[in-house]
């Protein structure tokens, strides 16, 4: 069973040098995801690439598309650059149409590296020259990496749906002709320099969520008296423009920034990282032998449901890990339900279980912890562990230690959870036959959680004089002497008794 690890790097990066700590650098591998999250959730409508002449062409028959369609109809291009990402939209309402490029860095600044340039005079201007064009003039990103978050939002707020209606900007097209003005830009088509018409956009107050300059609010609010809700908390609290930009300020040296777009990259960083594994493990399933589509859809939103439990702890590491256990757990559900089937098979006085039966014995989305670790049938020999240690890699040291950390944080909250993963995590490395994992990841956990500080958290400890199995570690006793009892461990680790009582317990193994 070879599983991937996430490539971070390739997904997102962090940046330790924000003014208020790590930002978040998105990649476009992991934009994808972002917009994968977004079709899943809001039915968003956009295409992003790198190359204008390949994914910008298809923007083009989308465009087409919506045009024909009857009613309104909006989609999404992000160009995306090494240096930047800029969104482009098409607009339709009723008898009126137009395109929509809110660059963060406006349309003439040198930092949209021409990209604002390019799509006019290549894609909408060779396609529909007499589409209207709004374009937003000024800049309104301060820091240098959140131009892609900034675009991944405004195709959230300008293409979501709910109930098939676009509902966060509902009457975006009325609001930028309402109020833009029109000038003669230069624009370069192939070789030379064509004068065109664009009409300056200002931005409604719901799409002003990401702006970092606080001119730029200022030039773009709304100048109503009594201004619009453009968000709704989860309690039902209804936030106008100033209210939602005041609950993302923040004041250093005197001077105060919107920490909106960071927040933002945080959350999509975690959003990353459960899309890739959620995509990993519909893989994993649909190579099972017989399973459906809606068991597979049911195993996937309760692994996801339990990502989500580990909120802003998830990292790379516990979610590769988690994943691990998780997976590890369905496929030995699977090998247990066709064995009972066979020997089922063999009894005509009993009928067998289909896989796909309803009251699904074997094949459980919970990872649990066994009521006993006591299977007689199912010993494996170990050569002695004092004998065969592996050294282990740094990245395996590394993995290790962050599910023992992770798991003291969460477990004051998911017990059960953590320790259901723990306990797989323990079996998948004897499984392999490489116990000097498996105890090496137990015992990291108890040493860990023999210093942890604070918290109503149960210790694992083996009663005195009971044999060290699968059991042992999971018994749910007091925290007392657990310096002791790691030594212990330790001690009797280097026994060949030990070896053979921790594989003789050890539940589903051969």
């Amino acid at each position: 069973m070879t599983l991937k690890k996430m490539p971070q790097h390739e997904y997102f990066e962090y940046d330790p040098d924000t003014t208020f700590g790590k930002g978040v650098l998105l990649r476009d591998k992991g934009m994808q995801l972002i917009a994968q999250f977004y079709r899943e959730k809001y039915d968003v409508n956009v295409i992003m690439d790198n190359n204008i002449y390949c994914q910008g062409q298809n923007f083009m028959e989308l465009v087409k598309k919506g045009r024909a369609e009857k009613g309104d109809y909006r989609c999404a291009y992000i160009l995306i650059g090494l240096r930047h990402a800029t969104p482009v939209f098409y607009l339709k309402s009723g008898n009126s149409e137009g395109f929509f490029i809110p660059d963060s860095v406006g349309r003439t600044h040198e930092h949209n590296y021409g990209q604002v340039r390019k799509i006019i005079s290549e894609l909408l201007l060779e396609h529909f020259p007499e589409i209207p064009i709004f374009v937003t003039e000024e800049i309104r990103q301060a820091d240098l990496i959140s131009c892609y978050t900034d675009a991944l939002v405004f195709v959230r707020d300008v293409t979501a749906k709910k109930e098939n209606a676009y509902f966060k900007s509902a009457h975006l097209v009325g609001q930028l002709e309402s109020r833009a003005t029109e000038h003669v830009a230069d624009v370069s088509t192939g070789f030379s320099e064509k004068k065109i018409t664009l009409k300056k956009a200002f931005l409604p107050d719901e799409l002003l969520k990401t702006a970092q300059i606080s001119a730029f609010v200022e030039d773009n609010k709304s100048k109503e008296k009594n201004p619009s809700i453009i968000h709704v908390l989860k309690d039902g609290t209804q936030e106008n423009l100033a209210q939602f930009r005041e609950r993302y300020s923040k004041t250093k040296d005197g001077k105060t920034y919107n920490g909106y777009l960071r927040n933002k990259g945080l959350k999509y960083s975690q959003i990353i990282i459960q899309q890739y594994y959620k995509n990993q493990l519909i893989e994993e399933l649909n190579k099972l032998p017989d399973i459906d589509k809606n068991r597979v859809a049911k195993l996937t939103n309760e692994f996801v449901n339990q990502l989500k439990s580990l909120g802003e702890k998830i990292t790379n590491d516990i979610a590769f890990s988690f994943f691990e256990a998780f997976v590890f757990n369905i496929k030995e559900g699977v090998t247990k339900e066709i064995n009972m089937n066979n020997r089922k098979d063999s009894l005509p006085t009993e009928e067998s279980e289909n896989f796909n039966s309803s009251k699904e014995p074997a094949l459980t989305s919970k990872i649990q912890i066994p009521e006993t670790a006591e299977d007689e049938d199912k010993k494996i020999t170990c050569v002695d562990l004092e004998n065969n240690i592996l050294t282990l890699s740094e990245a395996m040291k590394k993995s290790i230690s962050s599910l023992s950390k992770n798991i003291l944080v969460i477990g004051k909250e998911n017990k059960e959870d953590m320790l259901a993963m723990l306990h797989n995590q323990f079996n998948f490395y004897c499984e392999q036959k490489k116990m000097d994992l498996a105890y090496k990841t137990v015992i990291e956990f108890i040493k860990e959680a023999s210093t942890a500080r604070g918290g109503n958290f149960n210790f694992f400890k083996a009663r005195h004089g009971e044999t060290h199995s699968a059991k042992a570690f999971f018994e749910v006793l007091h925290s007392a002497k657990l310096d002791d009892f790691v030594k212990e461990l330790q001690e009797k680790a280097k026994q060949d008794m030990v070896v053979n009582e921790t594989s003789s317990k050890v539940p589903s193994l051969k």
